[in-house]
Order: structure tokens, then sequence, then C-alpha cells
């Protein structure tokens, strides 16, 4: 019963104010209007897949991997992110700074949970982050994230990378995902056979 209780929406702020709480410098705009819009939408289970393009430095990843985490474990505080990149160490930053939000807007930790790459909600749910050449064996999501999955256009035109990377989804990414998840990727187009080019 309680477990079920956790489930259920527990905070009824929309995406757009959470930001507006946690982050009062971020910059609305035309283009991150849509971003916070749609990504709303996944959190109101009404998009389950979703693909943003977006070129560098322009709050991509600050909205959808360092604010959006957050506020979907403050409203579903006992359902698990999981969130990869490129690079492990990117993917702790993004997960340290949704923390970081998280708390601010009065959400509660499980204080055992100390690391920036894996944290706890005290509901049970919690975020976990992922590299393209690192593993997820035993851990689901029910939002799952997958934030530039490519470092740049060097490592986009290596075919062995490219390899890899699909590898990683296919075998990592893609099977950890729990019933009813919702999956965002997002990232800037470097090559017609990236992961969005793949997808």
């Amino acid at each position: 019963e309680r477990q079920r209780e956790a489930l259920q929406v527990s905070y009824e702020v929309s995406f757009r104010d959470y930001i507006k709480e946690v982050c009062p410098d971020y910059p609305f705009s035309r283009h991150t209007e849509i971003l916070v819009a749609l990504l709303q939408q996944v959190a109101d289970g009404i998009v389950r897949r979703l693909m943003l393009q977006v070129p560098p430095r322009h709050y991509k990843s600050t909205t959808a991997s360092r604010l959006f985490p957050g506020y979907f474990l403050r409203r579903f505080p006992a359902k698990r992110v999981g969130l990869g990149s490129y690079g492990a160490e990117l993917a702790e930053g993004f997960s340290g700074d949704a923390r970081g939000y998280y708390i601010d807007a009065g959400g509660e930790i499980d204080k055992s949970s100390g690391s920036r790459g894996r944290w706890a909600t005290a509901a049970g749910g919690g975020m976990w982050v992922t590299g393209v050449d690192g593993g997820a064996t035993g851990k689901g999501y029910d939002l799952g994230i997958v934030d530039d999955p490519v470092k740049d256009a060097l490592q986009a035109d290596s075919p062995a990378y490219r390899r890899r990377m699909k590898s990683w989804w296919d075998s990592v990414i893609y099977t950890r995902r729990e019933p009813d998840s919702a999956i965002v990727v997002i990232q800037t187009r470097w090559h017609e056979e990236d992961l969005i080019g793949y997808l």
C-alpha cells in the first residue's frame, strides 16, 4: 500500500514553475519553451519516446539532464531515472546537478546515498548514470535519458565508436526500461549514423 501511494503524483507544480523555483536565471526563450513543454508531456505520461535535436549551447542539457530528472523525481519519488552520455564523468555532473535541484525543490533524499552518480530519494526511487562504455547491471528506469552519446565530430566519424554506441544502446540502455517507461534522447547531430540516425 505504501509503495503504491509513493507512485502517485506528490508534487503538482508544472515543469516550468519548477524551473522558475530552482533556477531563476533560466533563459526562457522561444526554443526553450518548446523543450520545457515537450518534457512536461513526458512527465505527464502523454509522450513516451522523445528525440530532441539541438545545437550546442542551447540549454538542451540544462533542461533535459540537469533540471528534468529532479522534477520527474519530485513528482514521482518512488520511480527511477537512468541517464547515459558519452562519458561517465559528464553524466555524473548532470546527476549531481539534478540532485541539487531536487533538494532545492523540497525533495528528500536517502542520506546513505552520497554518490553523485547514484543517489536515492527517501521514497526509494532515485537516479543512476553510465557512460557509453559503461554498464548498468541490475539497474532499471522509468525515465531514461541519453544526452549527447557522441562527444564531437571526430568521435562521430569513427565507425568503431559508432558500433560501440549502438551496441551500448541495444544491450545496456534499451534493455533496462521498465514497463510504461519514457525515453528521451537529446543530442547535437554530428553524423547521419549517430544514435538518432540509428534510431
